[in-house]
């Protein structure tokens, strides 16, 4: 992994722990399988 990659990878990983959805776009798969999960979203239930 480049300096470059490893850049993306921490500012995604940054944004994904403040609850923001983070998708890498690029065509690079290395790359691209260090993307976040998306948070789950908790469904809402009525009262």
């Amino acid at each position: 992994m480049s300096i470059g990659d490893a850049t993306i990878k921490d500012v995604a990983e940054y944004y994904a722990q403040g609850g923001i959805s983070v998708e890498i776009l690029t065509g690079d798969a290395g790359l691209k399988a260090y993307e976040p999960a998306r948070p789950v979203q908790i469904p809402r239930r009525r009262r």
